[in-house]
């Protein structure tokens, strides 16, 4: 993860490479939450690598097998009658995009 670049990283093509993967690890049952520009960096072959998991939580048929802690996004989303770990991951990627670009 050192040797990742998060400082080069395109905006709009990173935005794309998160909708690919936040649709992928929901197939797994993933809710990664924690949906931050900082949380994305490319490797030296230009490969883009999310990290930073310890939000995330982990589920099957909308019931949390592992819950996430309960930080800003997920406090946000339950607040705003988000209960499920779909819908919760989807209202933190919102965010995420409409709070970079300007």
């Amino acid at each position: 993860m050192e040797k990742l670049n998060t400082t080069n990283v395109n905006i709009d093509e990173a935005i794309e490479v998160m909708k690919f993967v936040k649709d992928f690890c929901k197939k797994l049952g993933i809710a990664y939450i924690d949906w931050k520009i900082d949380n994305i960096g490319k490797d030296n072959h230009g490969t883009y690598k999310l990290f930073d998991f310890d939000v995330s939580g982990v589920f099957d048929k909308n019931e949390w097998l592992y819950q996430p802690q309960f930080f800003f996004n997920y406090k946000q989303s339950i607040l705003n009658g988000y209960t499920t770990p779909q819908k919760i991951d989807d209202f933190s990627f919102p965010n995420f995009t409409t709070n970079i670009i300007p």
